[in-house]
């Protein structure tokens, strides 16, 4: 009785870590994807002041929207060229005066200006803003019952010409898109389910979440919403989404193989108990062939019994689990270890060892080599046996073929940090591996290279010939990139159409320039896509380590802004970041 409540005690344990580890997971899981959802939205922030930033500080946009304001330039160049372009909702312009110079919905000048200023007069007190902040910013608005993303700035001159006359006085032009719209794309992006916006304060979230616990999706509160607020940091609602259970997915499709193994397991020590108290009335003590196979079909495992002298007594089916031929099961310990691959073959012989020499139990998993030339995992777990007097005589030891469940994992561990679409590592992964290259250099006094890297003219080629072609676009350029640095550097895809290199032991900037060149010249060659022939470039900005710096949020910021200077000088370029691309030498 006592042995069976240690197996019940044992089995309710394992369920206990079991459970415990699911739930760990899913919380870690529930975390990552709301630093995914900020991080997203602080991506689309930044990036709507970008497109700000590019329609804003130009010279043509002075002379044709304040100096004089000429229609057709703006629907070919501005407003409606730009919402067309990046799939925006609306943009507008005021004069310095208040008076709104235009209006755009939809791609599409209006001719209401009255009836525009009327509907969007929550946006002064943005154009307030943008008038004392002066550089490009983004943030959250809502219009009406509609929640934007907005980008502001200023409208004027490019660094070199002369300011604009006293009237008007500091034009201002904002960019609108929806923040569902986006929403839809970040969801789909990401993998991130059930993504929305819900207006309203705490009590509208909870109400949200009892409902979602009602239909079996409950998550802890602050792992499945997220609190939006305005650019006055009033508060505007949550964004909500269905956290990932990855941890309860790996249980639910383990599970069987988890209750055959603790059935077979108590299976087992059952049997080995009844065999132990067989062998104490009996001397000398062996196991007989009857007793093993009585008790492989008990517990439908294979096991094994390790004597003196190397000699290795096997159950009937350990040749069948290896794949060997009809009689050519090992009979030596050191004919087993010989199908253990040799990463594994010292820790084994190890834990046999220290079994028997200081008596305790032992349980491993290992990998061996079956007949086929497969590769097996197996798990084995053992424990000596003694005489009357407590005198080891040796080990009995359960094995069982593990290798659906090791693929299963890293099936999982493999979907986790590669990207679905191109199968190079993703944001995640990347940020890990960054990380170890920053270490490895500063601990070894070397330098690192990080490349950002945006494919120029892909926003086209997705309008145009749709999804699918951009996605076999993007596999390709994948494909070439990588083919393009050696196999200890990484290429990541970290979301869109943009990508990070990672170089290690740089000797001096003309390597890295070599390989810039090099993913350039491969990526403007003509891409063949179902049947059409595709013209792309890119651009690329370059960050060192240590030299700007050790911390990888700001070298990725680094390598941004170099590429968006490289892009700003004419695409199809690279630049070195310089600290004067920094956002506040850029403003000056």
């Amino acid at each position: 009785m006592l042995s069976i409540a240690l197996v019940v005690i044992s089995i309710a344990f394992g369920l206990f870590i079991v459970l415990e580890s699911t739930r760990r997971i899913d919380t870690a899981s529930a975390e990552r994807t709301r630093a995914e959802v900020d991080e997203a939205l602080g991506e689309l922030t930044r990036a709507m002041a970008k497109k700000a930033e590019e329609y804003s500080l130009w010279n043509d946009a002075v002379d044709n929207i304040v100096v004089r304001f000429d229609s057709n330039w703006v629907n070919a160049n501005v407003g409606p060229y730009a919402e067309r372009l990046w799939g925006l909702d609306r943009s507008y312009a005021w004069a310095g005066n208040d008076t709104l110079v235009y209006a755009s919905q939809n791609g599409a000048l209006r001719t209401d200006l009255g009836e525009a200023a009327r509907e969007n007069a929550e946006l002064m007190a943005l154009v307030a803003l943008a008038r004392a902040r002066r550089d490009a910013f983004g943030g959250l608005i809502r219009i009406g019952r509609t929640l934007f993303i907005f980008g502001a700035r200023i409208i004027e001159y490019e660094e070199g010409r002369a300011p604009l006359p006293p009237n008007p006085d500091r034009p201002v032009q904002v960019f609108l898109v929806s923040l569902d719209k986006e929403l839809t794309k970040v969801a789909g992006s990401r993998r991130i389910g059930d993504l929305r916006f819900v207006a309203g304060g705490e009590d509208e979230r909870k109400r949200l979440e009892a409902g979602r616990g009602a239909a079996g999706l409950s998550a802890p509160d602050h792992l499945a919403a997220l609190p939006l607020r305005d650019m006055a940091g009033q508060p505007l609602g949550h964004l909500t989404w269905t956290p990932e259970q990855p941890g309860r997915t790996l249980v639910r499709d383990t599970a069987p193989y988890g209750a055959v193994f603790v059935l077979a397991l108590a299976a087992l020590f059952l049997t080995m108990l009844r065999v132990l108290l067989d062998l104490k009335r009996q001397e000398p003590l062996r196991l007989s062939e009857a007793r093993l196979a009585q008790a492989q079909r008990v517990a439908r495992l294979a096991y094994t019994v390790h004597l003196p002298e190397d000699e290795l007594e096997v159950s009937e089916n350990l040749g069948d689990i290896l794949g060997l031929p009809a009689g050519a099961s090992p009979t030596t310990a050191g004919t087993f270890l010989d199908r253990v691959t040799p990463r594994h073959r010292a820790e084994v012989q190890e834990a046999y060892r220290q079994s028997w020499a200081e008596n305790r139990r032992f349980e491993i998993e290992f990998a061996v080599t079956a007949w086929d030339g497969r590769t097996l995992y197996l798990k084995e777990v053992g424990q000596p046996f003694h005489d009357a007097g407590g005198l080891v005589l040796g080990l009995i030891t359960a094995i069982q073929d593990v290798t659906e469940r090791k693929q299963a994992e890293e099936l999982i561990r493999h979907q986790a940090t590669y990207d679905a679409l191109t199968d190079l590592p993703n944001r995640t992964l990347f940020y890990d591996r960054l990380q170890q290259a920053i270490r490895r250099a500063v601990r070894c006094h070397q330098r690192m290279a990080l490349l950002f890297l945006d494919l120029d003219r892909f926003k086209w080629v997705n309008d145009s010939f749709g999804h699918r072609i951009g996605d076999l676009l993007l596999r390709e350029a994948a494909h070439r990139m990588a083919s393009c640095i050696r196999d200890s550097e990484t290429v990541a895809r970290i979301g869109g159409d943009e990508f990070t290199v990672i170089l290690s032991e740089i000797r001096d900037d003309a390597e890295v320039e070599a390989v810039a060149r090099r993913l350039l010249e491969h990526l403007e060659e003509p891409f063949l896509i179902a049947g059409q022939t595709l013209h792309i470039s890119a651009s690329i900005g370059i960050t060192f380590a240590p030299d700007h710096g050790t911390d990888l949020q700001q070298l990725v910021k680094n390598a941004d802004m170099a590429m968006y200077q490289a892009k700003r000088q004419g695409r199809g370029g690279w630049r070195f970041y310089s600290p004067e691309f920094d956002a506040g030498s850029l403003a000056s």
